[in-house]
């Protein structure tokens, strides 16, 4: 199917209607990732559940017109909500679904207050699409670069993109090395990339960004939302953010957060779950689906899941300081020699594992890591536990 886009450019979109082809609650998802893979498993799931589906490839990707255009998606999404409840098909009522950009994507199509909306889905991703670049305010070269490489790669076959997935690590790794970083997207993908060359040359704050920075929405929307993060994911602090300031409003809303870096497989089927059950009690009233607590958390190091009443959860406080010889006490340091370390700007220490949007981010094995010379680490004794 061809849909035409706020200024007539048209969009590719794949329908699913669920059997009996009747009036429905529509699920819409808007992807840069292409309409088959995993969200047309998810768009089949949700329609065989009952909801009627509409995906949709952004434009620039997957036979889409135009090029890829964070500013368009508002607009975009717009245009395809207001198509959707004009088909028979449609009951009038829409929710959204989708991790990542496609959460973006969401937040796009919420600022523009369709009366359509009824329940959002969003997974790894904050309001603030700047966020994906400048967290903390400094520029995320891993991110950027990583992003950039897999969308120059992704319609490519199969095969090729299966390869060159296993090897995007060591074909950016001098990538990173280079200078300037704003050719870096030649040595990355082959040409230019005027999208990651706007991200240089835009600093968060200014017009560029502000027009993808939707937190402000919050303050004024009242969608009911669910939230699923993972501990591993760069999102997460902005994330909770989002949540509590909707809770906090007394939005309908709710969080789910569990051990997984971005774009985990485990992560997104349980988003796929979660969002499903949201659909079920905000679509179609199914009250055995209402969320059994505001708050669920996976206890990291084998705890378990736990519910909460909200978020942060109560806390107190312990103060550790650091010793002399590598250890972390609670009792106030002993006057003491400083420890040194030697940094070498032309040998960086490494990340290993953590939060990057790379295939290297999650749970890793650090001990390498910490043997470095220009690495100090400072540690409990094993009657309080393991802090570093």
């Amino acid at each position: 199917m061809r849909l035409g886009a706020c200024d007539s450019v048209v969009l590719l979109t794949d329908l699913y209607l669920s059997r009996p082809i009747a009036p429905r609650p529509v699920i819409l998802i808007r992807t840069p990732y292409g309409r088959a893979g995993a969200w047309g498993l998810f768009a089949r799931g949700f329609a065989q559940r009952g909801y009627n589906v509409v995906i949709q490839s952004c434009r620039g990707t997957f036979g889409s017109g135009g090029d890829i255009s964070f500013s368009a998606e508002a607009e975009d999404g717009r245009a395809a909500a207001d198509w959707i409840v004009t088909q028979h098909w449609s009951n009038g009522e829409i929710g959204t679904f989708g991790p990542s950009y496609l959460s973006f994507v969401q937040w796009a199509l919420a600022s523009t207050h369709p009366p359509q909306l009824k329940a959002m889905a969003i997974q790894i991703m904050s309001a603030d699409r700047s966020r994906s670049y400048y967290p903390g305010g400094t520029f995320a070269l891993d991110n950027a670069l990583t992003w950039t490489y897999l969308m120059a790669n992704q319609e490519r076959s199969w095969l090729v993109r299966m390869r060159m997935q296993s090897q995007s690590q060591r074909e950016l790794a001098p990538v990173f090395l280079h200078l300037p970083i704003l050719d870096a997207d030649v040595r990355a993908t082959g040409h230019e990339v005027p999208y990651y060359r706007s991200w240089l040359e835009h600093r968060p704050g200014d017009e560029f960004w502000r027009r993808l920075d939707f937190t402000p929405l919050l303050r004024e929307h009242d969608v009911p939302t669910s939230f699923v993060g993972g501990w591993y994911d760069y999102f997460l602090p902005y994330l909770l953010e989002d949540f509590h300031t909707l809770a906090g409003r007394g939005v309908d809303t709710q969080l789910l957060v569990g051990p997984w870096p971005h774009a985990s497989p485990a992560g997104l089927l349980t988003g796929f779950r979660e969002g499903l059950s949201w659909f079920d009690f905000h679509l179609r009233h199914d009250e055995h689906r209402r969320p059994t607590a505001p708050v669920r958390i996976e206890v990291m190091g084998g705890g378990g899941r736990r519910s909460l009443p909200g978020w942060p959860p109560a806390a107190s406080m312990r103060r550790w300081y650091l010793q002399p010889g590598g250890y972390l006490s609670e009792m106030a340091p002993v006057a003491s020699e400083p420890e040194r370390f030697r940094y070498d700007p032309a040998n960086p220490t490494p990340a290993v594992g953590g939060t990057s949007l790379s295939s290297n981010s999650g749970p890793r094995d650090n001990r390498s890591l910490e043997a470095r010379a220009d690495v100090l680490t400072y540690t409990t004794s094993l009657s309080t536990g393991t802090w570093r």
